[in-house]
This record gives C-alpha cells, structure tokens and sequence, in this order.
C-alpha cells in the first residue's frame, strides 16, 4: 500500500517460494538484529507474544508459506506475496478473505532507516504478530468487509481506522505508552519518537475523530491515536461503520497537522494524502501522462460511475436528474470546482443529465490533477 515505487516486486516460484539475494537477506538480517531490542522495550504485549508464536529466523527473510503455516492454526489467516502496489478495493478483498498481502521486495540500504512504502520487513515483522490474536485478526479482517461493501468514494475514510490502528496505533501499559501499530514495530525511527517525542498530539481512541483525520505516509506521524484498553478496538468492530462513515462525512475533516504536497506521482492505497483533501498543481508540457496500469489504480479509489476511456486519455461520469434546473446547477457547480482548481473539465448537460470529463490537454492524457478534481465531486456529491 504505497504510491510509486522504485523497488521491483520479487516473484514466488511454481513452489510459492521467494528467492533473495544474500544481500537482502543481510538487510533484514541487521534490521531485525536492530529493532528486537527496541520492540522488547516499546512494543505490548499483545504484539510481543505474537512475535514469540511466530518464532520468524532472525538471519534471513522468512518466506510467505512458513508464516502462512504458522498463522493458520492461531488465525485461520494466511500471507501472500503481492506488489508493493496494490489499490484499496484489491486490499480490502484480501482481508476479507484473511490473506494478508505482503510486499515482496526488502529496502536497500539507502532506505534503511525510513522507507515510505512497505516493504517485507515492515509486512512480516509488523504484521503479522497480531494477527495471531483472534481479536486482531478479526479486526482486520472486519475492516476487509466493510471495504467490499462502501463505495471506492469511501474507501479512504475507512482505510483510517486501519491506519491509526492496525498501522500506528498506541496503547498503555502502566502508565507507558506501548507501541502496537506494524509502521511503528517495524521502523528503527518511528517507534522511539512515538514513544518519547513532545512532538505529535497523541489522543483518545475515539472511532468517528479516526475516521476524520488525514494522514500522510512519508512523514512521522504528526497524529497517534491511544487504545487504554484495547478490547475497545474489538468492539469497533461489531460498530455499524458504514453509518460511522457517513457522520464523519457530514462533519467534515479536522484541519491536517501537516502541509500536504502533491508529488506529481501515482497515489496508491496507502496515499500521501486523501485525493479529495489534495490541490491541482500546475501543468507543465514536459511532464509524462499516467500510464494506463497507474490511471486503473486510481480510477479505483473514485465512485464506481466514473469511466476511464479505452486509451486511458479521460476519464467521464454522468449524473442522472429528474428535469433541467437540477443538471444545470451541477453544471455550475462542476465550472465551481474547476475554477476553483484551476484544471478546466469538458461538461454537457440537458434535460435529466449532466456529463463530466477530466484530462489533462497539455500532456494530452491523464494527470493527478484529472483525478484529484473527480475525487473532490464526488466528496461534494457524495
């Protein structure tokens, strides 16, 4: 769950196994060997004992199948090798099937102490330790269920009860905080500042607050939420979430505790920011269209009505009304919203409809910009 990456992703042979080099089994060789004791001194409990079930080699990168052995009888859960990119409608199938995807590939050196995107440390050594707790893993796998159920439109409001749980979520255990989140175990820099740093706010487990705060990944987060009492994260679950959902959307966003800048690369599922909380930027001539695999990605986080054309240049949807003044006004409010971003959309509309398309003319395909402004309509339609 990241956006562009660099890394290639490794392929399991006719056998599901991984074959990695001496060098990245080094990589996670030292990885491990540096972050045991920190997660024996900040991680809960809960976490600790799962890493203890698992019983992972500490000298090589262990394979999908042995953790899969391994979880089935705790979990039922299984783990598979994925891309690093995968979107959240793919994500969400996974866990509702309780098959955790996990990346491939390992960070280089370069990447060693902070990497954006996740790699298999973070999948294995994070992960998978809770989801040898029954709650977790139902948790996780409640979370998939919801996602086949809401609207792609929804999809990043409920990726951050995931988030701020499952990914950086922190308890207490006399008094201290404890880490229980998979990007804090597995990252040598973050899991100390989450536990000693002044600088992020850390509030009260509180689902609809979750649900209405943004976050980025490339950054340490600004926002830690606290389970006092990590059954409440299990009785999130038995929450009706998709009505959670709409409260939060009808109150709106809290203010982000950060900048956020758009990249100019994909947005995948685990985003830099919310498409919808995003701002157009210029368009230069020289810059490269989206490809047609990146524009299928995206289109999968928008309302299902939107259609991307057969050379993947535009991307269309159409409102359907009763009458003429109701298209009209969408009519206006789509110009609104263009002006507003300062990326112009074609439009038509007569009786009973009204049509939107996106492109970007200058790079004569599809930008960011097409799919920040189609994530922004459908927030104000939704």
């Amino acid at each position: 769950m990241a956006k562009k990456t660099n890394y290639i992703a490794k392929v399991p042979d006719e056998q599901g196994l991984i074959n990695y080099s001496a060098e990245e089994h080094a990589v996670w060789r030292d990885l491990y060997a540096q972050q045991i004791p920190s997660t024996k001194k900040y991680a809960a409990d809960v976490y600790l004992k799962g890493l203890d079930l698992l019983d992972m080699p500490a000298n090589r990168i262990p394979q999908c199948l042995e953790l899969t052995e391994r979880l089935m009888p705790l979990s039922g859960w299984r783990v598979a090798p994925v891309p690093a990119l995968i979107g959240f409608g793919r994500f969400f199938n996974m866990l509702a099937e309780k098959t955790f995807p996990a990346a491939s590939f390992i960070r280089s050196r370069a990447d060693y102490d902070y990497i954006e995107e996740p790699d298999i440390f973070h999948e294995i050594f994070g992960h998978t330790p809770l989801l040898t707790d029954p709650g977790f893993a139902h948790f996780s796998n409640i979370i998939g269920k919801i996602g086949q159920r809401v609207e792609p439109a929804d999809y990043s409001w409920l990726i951050r009860l995931y988030w701020f749980t499952i990914e950086f979520g922190l308890t207490v255990k006399n008094g201290q905080y404890k880490a229980l989140g998979s990007g804090l175990t597995s990252s040598p820099t973050e899991l100390i500042y989450s536990m000693n740093s002044p600088v992020p706010e850390r509030r009260e487990f509180n689902v609809i607050d979750i649900l209405r705060t943004p976050y980025r990944i490339d950054i340490h987060q600004p926002v830690y939420f606290v389970l006092e009492n990590i059954d409440d994260l299990f009785q999130a679950a038995d929450r009706d979430l998709l009505s959670d959902i709409r409260q939060a959307q009808s109150l709106g966003l809290f203010e982000s505790r950060y900048k956020c800048q758009p990249t100019g690369q994909t947005i995948m599922t685990t985003q830099l920011c919310d498409l919808s909380d995003q701002t157009c930027e210029p368009c230069q001539g020289g810059m490269a269209a989206l490809d047609p695999a990146e524009a299928k990605t995206l289109l999968e986080e928008l309302h299902p009505d939107w259609q991307l054309s057969s050379d993947s240049k535009v991307i269309s949807r159409r409102f359907k009304f009763k009458g003429f003044a109701r298209a009209l006004q969408m009519a206006n409010m789509i110009a609104w919203l263009g002006d507003r971003q300062g990326h112009h959309p074609d439009i038509a509309f007569g009786w009973g409809y009204c049509s939107v398309s996106f492109t970007t003319h200058e790079i004569n395909g599809l930008s960011n910009n097409d799919f920040i402004c189609a994530a922004k309509l459908d927030q104000i339609t939704a």
